[in-house]
């Protein structure tokens, strides 16, 4: 009888007390330019960190509160590589397209199309634009 052995993911945990830190004002930095501020730091001083995806998910999140949209769309790209996924990064994509492309009165709604109606002398359906007294086409000679 074989026993599985499970396998324990290593937790992940801050390089040193000032990653500690960093982490945890960003965590807790209601302000979003702030929290910009602490995240550019934490990206400067530790561009390779067990907590990357966490980062990225605040860059974004940070992002989108501060109404930059390029950033939170270039952000979700990033993420959308490593997690293909991720509900948020797809969200920001989505929303980013009615910024980038903002429905107008020409594009906003669809093309008037003429209405069909139903000839019952040339069985046939036809245009309402065009004539309804059409006759149908004699095929002998008269």
């Amino acid at each position: 009888m074989v026993i599985g052995v499970a396998q324990n993911k290593p937790e992940k945990a801050p390089k040193d007390q000032a990653e500690a830190d960093l982490i945890n004002s960003v965590m807790k930095d209601p302000d979003a330019s702030n929290r910009l501020k602490s995240l550019e730091k934490w990206t400067k001083d530790y561009p390779e960190t067990a907590y990357a995806p966490e980062r990225q998910q605040f860059f974004l999140v940070t992002y989108q509160q501060l109404n930059r949209t390029k950033d939170a769309f270039a952000t979700a790209q990033d993420v959308l590589k490593t997690n293909p996924n991720d509900e948020l990064a797809l969200r920001t994509i989505i929303s980013a397209m009615y910024v980038f492309n903002p429905p107008t009165a020409r594009n906003s709604t669809p093309p008037r199309r003429p209405a069909l109606t139903f000839s019952v002398t040339s069985m046939q359906f036809t245009p309402l634009t065009k004539s309804l007294r059409r006759r149908p086409r004699r095929t002998g000679k008269s």
